[in-house]
């Protein structure tokens, strides 16, 4: 089961009375090419590094839903 928004996750989870885990972090990518639009979103403000920014929302199972 895979929800599109944060909105559903919660109502999901709250309509059976069960917890979650959500998990954030960066992942570290390539520079990306030459005359690429707006290259600084691909930046990381705490380690001036090229990254990505991943988020998971999981039941307590582990089963992925975000």
């Amino acid at each position: 089961m895979q929800l599109r928004t944060l909105a559903e996750v919660v109502d999901h989870l709250g309509a059976k009375g069960k917890a979650g885990i959500v998990d954030g972090t960066e992942i570290r990518v390539r520079r990306p090419a030459v005359g690429r639009r707006d290259p600084e979103t691909l930046i990381s403000g705490k380690t001036r590094q090229h990254a990505v920014k991943t988020m998971v929302a999981t039941d307590a199972d582990g089963r992925m839903l975000f």
